[in-house]
């Protein structure tokens, strides 16, 4: 428990870096929606709904078409029933200059499992979809779609989730139109 909370204060010092440390830095955030499947070592499986938020923060030369690498940080439901919290890293390819791969990898802790060594485990994803490079500010929207595997070794079970992410900064837009609409 105390390497989650510790993961928790390291990364938004990592993204606070100075560029000059890091290279470029793109940071985003988004909400992911998704369904799949859990496997346990008795061959019940069941049927998941994933609901989470997530934020990375990406460091590369200034070019949409650079290799980027960076931390990301991970929360998570599934069917309403556990909450976890993911921490690892991330590596940016690009295919084109808009539509880049991102694979992650990394730990994973259930904090609602009754025993702390259940609940810890593994996570790797793969990302595809629209990543912009905003150089104007170190904010770059995003969305995707993506497919993740998470393995927890204690217990055995495997989960497999595919789904789509929406970036924060869209739901952001009714409140800045309603702000302006009242402002004038």
């Amino acid at each position: 428990m105390r390497s989650v909370g510790l993961a928790i204060l390291v990364f938004p010092l990592v993204c606070a870096l100075p560029r000059a440390a890091l290279g470029y830095t793109q940071w985003s955030a988004a909400v992911s929606l998704g369904g799949g499947g859990r496997v346990t070592p008795q061959e019940r499986s069941e049927g998941l709904i994933s609901l989470g938020l997530r934020a990375d923060a990406l460091f590369s030369a200034r070019s949409p078409l650079a290799v980027g690498i960076g931390p990301f940080l991970a929360l998570r439901t599934d069917d309403f029933d556990d909450f976890s919290v993911a921490l690892g890293a991330s590596l940016k390819v690009p295919t084109t200059s808009t539509l880049p791969f991102v694979f992650s990898f990394g730990a994973v802790v259930d904090l609602t499992a009754a025993d702390p060594l259940d609940g810890a485990g593994i996570i790797g994803r793969v990302w595809w979809g629209s990543r912009s490079m905003n150089y104007h500010s170190s904010y770059g929207m995003a969305v995707g779609l993506w497919v993740d595997a998470r393995y927890f070794p204690a217990t055995g079970t495997t989960d497999v989730v595919a789904g789509i992410d929406g970036d924060l900064a869209f739901a952001a837009i009714p409140f800045i139109l309603l702000y302006e609409w009242i402002r004038h």
